[in-house]
């Protein structure tokens, strides 16, 4: 058995022995609060079928001994343990007993009527039973530690929660599928095997003529799938949170009209007067599947009106906190200083050049184009015609996902911060064993770069992470999953 099947095996087992409160039976309202058809009620741990079985009364064979099956269902009564005669309400129990259940524990749903009342009764009765209520995530966290889950999936299931956009959901789904942890393993037992090819040359050193090590196969199965992985986690980060994009631009350039048509309503107040938006406007859209925050500012210029000089501070605040400038220009006039000094106060930011206005023009030609705006992304639109938004829409959308990625894509998407600096980490300790080895530097070097790699993909899987870390991880979920 390999070193990381070995891990794998035990690492799970750390935390249930250093944690008593992992024997506790757990349990809360799965379901979102407010009323409706359906609430929600899961039970986890060794009780949760002596529980149940004190608090329920099945309708079929009411008189007899009730006996559990795993995975099915059975209609019946929740009734006070102690007064059974007293029903409390009708319900549907699911029994899902170990390990085939989502924490690999015993595991029991009530369903039973939606309101505050009714769920709270059944909670209450079932804490008197030696429960207690479980942490926010403590579900998860049971199948992580269970082995049911790894870490990035366990992260998938909150992102799958929180996933507002298909985009979001498709990521987190296939996360949850497991297939970025089984591109980990697979470069993590790739690092195991060039690690006893490095051990190897450094056992045998005196043998000349001996040479172990396959440095093509470093690069071609570890260090450019970590690459790939850590290039993927722009576009990730971008389909998982969104993008913020801001509207800049001098005053009258249209930046209001194209927010309107991006937004498809009325929202920013159009005027042929400079500088009527004082103030930025903010609303949120969909770009086939993206979230985008839509910044509309006030228009850069100078001015005193005291008004307008506070508004276009707060312009500057929101274009450098911004992902992706539109600098909307308007084609119909030549650029003058204003245009000119917007362009050098976003040189560094991802921009797209908006020449706006196109419906004054005879052809779409930038006759008076500065050289330094000839290489950067532009689109050509008038924001009085739908189809031109559409340009406008698609150049959007090229500028914040990866070449190559597209909506039916097979690629695997790093969509997690933690896990992203993990495979960063990983990914320069293969830089650094390979620029050390290349240099005829001590193979011992080498050998400690990959296994600082190995740690790195062990910490994004969920092997040997520490306390701090997990509890971070668990911190942000509901209570309930």
């Amino acid at each position: 058995m390999s070193n990381l099947q070995k891990t794998e095996t035990s690492f799970h087992c750390q935390y249930r022995d250093f944690d008593p409160s992992f024997n506790d039976t757990i349990v809360a309202i799965a379901t979102p609060p407010g009323k409706g058809g359906i609430g929600i009620i899961r039970i986890s741990g060794k009780n949760a079928l002596v529980i149940v079985q004190n608090i329920f009364i099945p309708v079929k064979n009411k008189h007899k001994k009730f006996k559990i099956e795993s995975h099915r269902i059975y209609y019946g009564k929740i009734v006070d343990p102690i007064k059974k005669k007293i029903t409390i309400d009708e319900v549907l129990l699911l029994p899902m007993i170990a390990p085939r259940s989502y924490t690999k524990e015993d595991v029991v749903e009530i369903h039973a009527h939606s309101g505050y009342a009714v769920l709270e009764k059944i909670l209450n009765i079932i804490l008197q039973q030696h429960a207690r209520i479980a942490e926010p995530g403590e579900f998860t966290k049971r199948a992580f530690l269970n082995g049911r889950l790894d870490l990035t999936q366990a992260e998938a299931v909150i992102d799958l929660i929180n996933a507002e956009t298909e985009s979001a959901r498709k990521i987190a789904s296939c996360q949850l599928e497991g297939r970025l942890k089984d591109k980990l393993r697979h470069i993590q037992d790739n690092i195991l095997k060039s690690l006893a090819e490095i051990e190897a040359q450094i056992e045998f050193s005196d043998d000349q003529g001996e040479d172990y090590i396959e440095k093509k196969f470093w690069i071609e199965y570890i260090y450019e799938p970590l690459k790939n992985l850590e290039k993927s986690a722009y576009t990730g980060q971008i389909l998982k949170d969104g993008i913020r994009i801001a509207l800049a631009g001098k005053p009258n350039v249209g930046k209001s009209s194209i927010m309107n048509r991006l937004l498809c309503q009325e929202r920013s107040i159009v005027t042929p007067f400079p500088g009527t938006t004082r103030d930025h406007i903010e609303e949120s859209f969909n770009i086939q599947g993206i979230k985008v925050r839509l910044i509309d500012t006030a228009g850069i210029r100078d001015s005193r009106n005291p008004v307008e000089i506070i508004g276009i501070q707060k312009t500057r605040e929101k274009i450098q906190n911004a992902d992706l400038i539109l600098m909307v220009y308007d084609i119909s006039r030549k650029p003058g200083p204003e245009d000119f000094a917007i362009f050098k106060s976003i040189r560094e930011k991802k921009k797209i050049l908006v020449f706006n206005k196109k419906d004054l023009i005879e052809n779409e030609q930038v006759e008076e184009m500065p050289e330094e705006w000839r290489k950067e992304e532009k689109v050509i639109i008038s924001a009085l015609k739908d189809k031109s938004m559409d340009a406008l829409r698609a150049q959007i959308i090229r500028s914040v996902i990866t070449e190559g990625f597209n909506d039916e894509s097979k690629e695997i998407i790093v969509s997690n911060v933690r896990q992203k600096q993990n495979i960063e980490n990983a990914s320069k300790a293969i830089e650094n064993a390979m620029r050390c080895y290349d240099s005829n530097g001590p193979m011992e070097i080498v050998a400690f770069e990959f296994q600082e790699a190995k740690k790195e993909i062990d910490q994004a899987l969920g092997v040997d992470i520490s306390e701090d870390i997990l509890d971070r991880v668990f911190k942000n979920f509901c209570i309930g999953k």
